[in-house]
């Protein structure tokens, strides 16, 4: 999973766009498999920052994500079949 925010051009280098990858996420106390995307548990997000606490709070097994919700995977396009999802805005809807 890959994250990077936009670079500015400096010197003769030119400007990076920034970079946020989109995950499916499951829910721990009901998994899911690839063949099952569309199962209860899991949703799909855009992770905007990978990052680990300071140990003052605690230590963890694993980074941490913040990520954006997108809504469910419901609605289909009638020509292409993809799944129609936006940018959560409460909740996963």
């Amino acid at each position: 999973i890959r994250t990077s925010p936009k670079i500015a051009s400096r010197g003769r280098k030119a400007e990076t766009a920034a970079r946020f990858d989109t995950v499916f996420v499951t829910d721990e106390e009901r998994p899911c498999t690839l063949k099952c995307v569309l199962c209860q548990g899991m949703q799909l997000a855009q992770v905007r920052v990978v990052f680990k606490l300071p140990e003052v709070f605690g230590t963890f097994p694993h980074p941490l994500a913040y990520v954006e919700w997108f809504t469910t995977l419901q609605r289909r396009d009638p020509v292409s079949g993809l799944f129609i999802v936006t940018r959560s805005t409460r909740n996963w809807r």
